[in-house]
């Protein structure tokens, strides 16, 4: 369980990330370090749904 808060906590903090490195990029242009972060966050995004302690769909019955 705890786990799970911890993937959940960490899944948040990375998409608020990429919003905002995102919106930095589309107001300042082109920068390599924040394409970068977000490709990390991406990465990390990617990891705690393979963990399979976060379900993205709730699974049908």
């Amino acid at each position: 369980m705890k786990d799970k808060v911890y993937l959940i906590i960490i899944s948040l903090s990375v998409i608020a990330t990429i919003i905002i490195k995102a919106l930095e990029l589309l107001k300042g242009g082109y920068n390599f370090d924040k394409i970068l972060v977000i490709i990390w966050c991406l990465i990390a995004l990617f990891y705690c749904i393979r963990s399979k302690k976060i379900q993205v769909l709730p699974k049908g019955e």
